[in-house]
């Protein structure tokens, strides 16, 4: 097959489609078209890169930059410039139905970003429940799920604990899937030593405030070893163009702000040391509440190393107890009320409350403890405190 313009394609291209030609092939030699003994050439959907040139209105117009769509769809066309006008135009409408969509495996447990943008993109989300003891996606939630109509996983390492992403990201591999990693909460946690957003072909991750490195306002990345991918990822955040005025595709204006540059450059130097500090307090949490049979705290997987973005633990009534610790000093939050599946935004995939159960009693209970650098591990026993005395009055 010839080698794709888009470098996920080799994780998801199959022939989704068989075409024959108006000219039955009659016209061409092996080395211009190898025609099947059937006559039907296999079709591949569109990668990003075809896709985009295909949106531009002056593609149609670049000879060039058509037979570098058709050769990367239809293998089987070694020279499809020196096809008839007929035979082209059928392809090209064949092709342009069968971009490259199919369904998004996603969390419902994750900030709505993670599975908004699927729709955006023409794809279709999925929603796979989670893990009733890690809270995060497993290779079984992954398989349960998994059909010939899956195209791609956006896999969330919530909380700042890693998921199973070892496994999983074989998994998909094996079946040709492409997976990104939602690197949002995790910056610097750990798998058997190797660092969340590594496994995937992309990982994306926030540099909101709030997060363990936080910008001055609303900031992201985008990380990946695959040298094409990366620069195709440069031109959609930066206008669609690598050099000022030459945009070669359509684009956004995604950049960061230099001065949001310069404060995570200051504050990465830091990320270990306020992980570390975080681990700690994690720790204390851990040994002081987990002899209340009330409370659910968190689990890691076996061989990884969380950096605690957040600290949740799992209670019933979950109002009366963040009232009770209001009311003794203590903020909490809550991270995420509503599980994706039951928003409003999505009601048009049908989902229903029970359809998802591991989600929804997360979602439905989970309660985040105060945790940050340089909370004063007096603070968090008194925390602690104030957790007993509220169970033991109910």
């Amino acid at each position: 097959m010839a080698k794709s313009q888009n470098p996920l394609s080799s994780f998801y291209r199959a022939p989704k489609s068989y075409t024959g030609l108006p000219s039955q092939g009659k016209y061409y030699t092996d080395d211009v078209v190898e025609m099947p003994d059937n006559g039907e050439l296999p079709i591949y959907p569109m990668t990003a890169k075809d896709e985009m040139i295909m949106k531009n209105p002056d593609a149609l117009l670049n000879g060039e930059a058509v037979a570098q769509v058709i050769a990367s769809c239809i293998p089987n066309i070694k020279q499809p410039r020196q096809m008839i006008s007929n035979d082209v135009d059928a392809l090209l409408i064949a092709m342009e139905s069968l971009k490259s969509k199919g369904e998004v495996l996603v969390q419902p447990t994750t900030y709505v970003a993670s599975a908004s943008m699927i729709p955006r993109i023409g794809n279709e989300v999925k929603f796979i429940d989670v893990d009733k003891d890690s809270w995060q996606i497993s290779l079984d939630n992954v398989s349960d799920k998994f059909s010939k109509e899956v195209v791609g996983i956006i896999g969330v390492h919530l909380y700042g604990f890693a998921f199973d992403v070892e496994n999983i990201s074989n998994f998909m591999k094996k079946n040709n899937i492409w997976m990104i990693e939602d690197s949002a909460q995790s910056h610097g946690a750990k798998i058997n030593g190797r660092n969340t957003g590594t496994f995937g072909d992309i990982a994306t991750y926030s540099f909101f405030p709030g997060k363990n490195l936080g910008a001055f306002g609303d900031a992201g990345a985008i990380t990946t070893d695959d040298d094409d991918l990366a620069t195709l990822c440069r031109k959609l955040a930066d206008g669609g163009r690598l050099s000022k005025y030459e945009h070669e595709i359509l684009g956004w204006n995604s950049r960061l702000d230099t001065i949001h540059a310069a404060v995570l450059d200051a504050k990465l130097t830091l990320l270990e040391e306020w992980n570390i500090e975080r681990r700690k307090i994690a720790k204390i949490y851990d040994d002081t509440l987990s002899n209340i049979e009330q409370v659910t705290l968190p689990v890691k997987l076996k061989n990884t190393d969380p950096v605690y973005h957040i600290y949740p633990i799992l209670v019933e009534n979950r109002e009366n107890f963040i009232n009770y610790l209001r009311d003794e000093g203590v903020s909490t939050g809550i991270h995420y009320p509503i599980p994706l599946h039951l928003q409003k935004a999505f009601s048009y995939l049908g989902h229903k409350e029970g359809d998802f159960p591991n989600s929804e009693k997360i979602c439905f209970n989970e309660v985040s403890l105060p945790i940050f650098p340089y909370m004063e591990e007096d603070d968090v026993y008194y925390v602690c405190e104030k957790i007993k005395q509220y169970f033991k009055k109910t």
